[in-house]
């Protein structure tokens, strides 16, 4: 008895050592590459049937989180580790341009060419020397390089102490490109997993300067849980379109881009662990939202007839234990039909931020460096392929003053109110800039003794289209320029301005225009109204620049509102 009871111990002590052996044996398992969702993953807008019984996937979260090592936690070996793991690999070009305010372009120019110097790359002496003026009141200068040479834009973009955007061309390769066409296609949807692994940010805002945007805080979407976040991207529906959709367990809510919307221009910051696209935009993005319904769980409980010894009910020291059955899978919510929402007393944001990032401890994760390359080079292809102007810069992003407790002017008459509304109505640009030097300098002009609200309403539609073309510029001196021109008109007119509000005919007045979007009230200059209905009604009515309006209703870009989306904006309009 001794003798096999030893024999037995002997036999369970080598069983133990056998297997710490074959498990310090094994070989380090490869991460997986980079897991695109499938067109499935998401429903259509006009299914609301599709998706009921879909499992959930995300990019990189197939595996578990591998975190990097302990010699990686402090700061320092994380700057170590940005310097040793490249995430991005730059291309090849062969011109640069460089912009920047007016002021600030011989400095530029200057530091500019140290760069390149300091990165071995050789232009062509006097080609380009000559500064011209760019889009939204800014210059640029031109380097055209001897041959084509990778370049660094990280280094370049951290050009101080003065604000600059840079544009890189490879001539050579959009000539051939051009020789090309691609057909449009709809590329499949990407899903991100949650923290830790990425930091991905939605935010409205504005660029207040070349290097500095501010975004409203009610305004800023991420990937923090319960909240799953996804990107798609469509060449062909309404011209390309970019929508960002986030859902949890009670609704999906989805941000939508088109292509015929961006205003020309996308600024990207690079950085050591990500990047951050500032897309300007003309007009709000189209705003979506689903209501979740109750989820569908699969439930897999194999029926085995109780008589069978092995699928029966298993008896140990007198107790039965139940059948093993399979417990629920759990499912994605399904979620109604998409309808088209919009918002009450809203804001017009210039500018978009999407910011995609790495937290630092997972730098070393080939799988997550790997989801934000590919996410970059589909953005960048659709911007191209919609000719899209690309800049590169850096970019500080910050929280913006709260706009509803902003001081409102106390304006004596009619037309200063609607010239007021006019002005804000410009965006959450113009609003974060606004400070009490401007309101007391507006406030000094509206009591202004003779012919105020002409001169009032002059000097707001001014600014109303310089801030429109030139969004950087100095408001207060801007308004200070202007309220100095028109009075300088004023001195030296033998009779003085006219009043050009009050039309002395009968055949002709002004009346306001307003156009009624699903997220925007937007208040526009005085139209000139010749319309009988108007003219003929004083008696009944009164004075027309003070009881009528022209109302339009549009969608944001100011096209046609769509039947299906007025559908779902009825009451909000009416």
């Amino acid at each position: 008895m001794a003798s096999s009871q030893q024999r037995l111990d002997n036999e369970r002590r080598n069983s133990i050592t056998s297997t710490i052996s074959l498990w310090d044996k094994l070989p380090e398992t490869k991460s997986a590459p980079v897991d695109i969702a499938n067109d499935n993953d998401f429903i259509d807008e006009d299914d609301p049937t599709e998706n009921d019984t879909e499992e959930e996937v995300d990019i990189l979260d197939n595996n578990p989180p591998t975190t990097v090592h302990k010699r990686f936690a402090s700061s320092l070996n994380l700057k170590n580790l940005e310097q040793s793991v490249q995430l991005w690999q730059f291309e090849e070009y062969d011109q640069i341009k460089i912009i920047a305010h007016q002021e600030d372009m011989g400095r530029a120019k200057t530091e500019l060419q140290r760069r390149l110097s300091s990165q071995e790359l050789r232009w062509i002496p006097n080609d380009g020397e000559r500064i011209r003026s760019w889009h939204l009141g800014l210059s640029f200068l031109r380097f055209q390089l001897k041959r084509t040479q990778q370049i660094d834009m990280i280094l370049l973009t951290s050009i101080r102490p003065f604000a600059c955007w840079f544009r890189f061309k490879n001539t050579v390769e959009e000539q051939q490109n051009r020789r090309v066409v691609t057909q449009t296609e709809r590329l499949q949807p990407i899903r991100y997993g949650h923290p830790p692994r990425f930091r991905i940010f939605l935010r409205y805002g504005a660029l207040i300067e070349l290097d500095e945007f501010c975004y409203s805080s009610q305004h800023s979407w991420s990937n923090n849980l319960p909240t799953r976040f996804a990107l798609f991207i469509d060449n062909e529906r309404s011209g390309g379109t970019i929508e960002w959709v986030m859902e949890d367990s009670e609704e999906r809510k989805k941000k939508q881009l088109l292509a015929k919307n961006v205003d020309r221009y996308v600024i990207i910051h690079l950085l050591p662990d990500g990047f951050a696209m500032y897309i300007c935009q003309k007009c709000n993005m189209n705003e979506f939202i689903a209501v979740a319904g109750e989820p569908r769980n699969v439930v897999r409980s194999p029926s085995h007839p109780s008589s069978d010894p092995l699928r029966g009910p298993m008896r140990s020291r007198g107790l039965i234990r139940p059948l093993l059955v399979a417990a629920p899978v759990r499912q994605r919510p399904s979620y109604d039909k998409y309808k088209r929402i919009g918002t009450r007393e809203g804001i017009h944001f210039p500018t978009v931020q999407f910011e995609f990032r790495i937290d630092p401890n997972q730098l070393a994760n080939e799988q997550a460096r790997n989801a934000v390359q590919r996410t970059y080079n589909v953005l960048i292809q659709f911007f191209t392929s919609h000719h899209i102007k690309i800049c590169y810069g850096r970019i500080n992003s910050n929280p913006g003053p709260q706009i509803d407790l902003l001081s409102t002017l106390k304006l004596p008459s009619l037309i200063m109110k609607y010239s007021w509304q006019m002005l804000l109505n410009i965006g959450y640009r113009l609003q974060v800039q606004i400070d009490h030097q401007f309101c007391d300098d507006l406030s000094l002009l509206s009591r202004e003794k003779w012919n105020a609200d002409d001169l009032f309403y002059r000097v707001c539609v001014y600014l109303w289209r310089l801030f429109t073309l030139e969004p950087f510029v100095n408001l207060t001196e801007k308004l200070n320029e202007a309220i100095a021109e028109s009075k300088r008109k004023r001195e030296n007119s033998t009779f003085g301005l006219i009043n050009s509000l009050n039309c002395e005919y009968n055949t002709e007045t002004y009346v306001p225009s307003v156009t009624l979007t699903p997220t925007l009230i937007r208040i526009k200059p005085l139209k000139l109204c010749r319309t009988n209905r108007v003219l003929r009604a004083t008696q009944e009515f009164g004075n027309a620049l003070e009881h009528f309006a022209l109302v339009d209703i549009r969608d944001e870009n100011g096209e046609r509102l769509q039947s299906f989306h007025f559908r779902d904006l009825h009451g909000h309009f009416l």
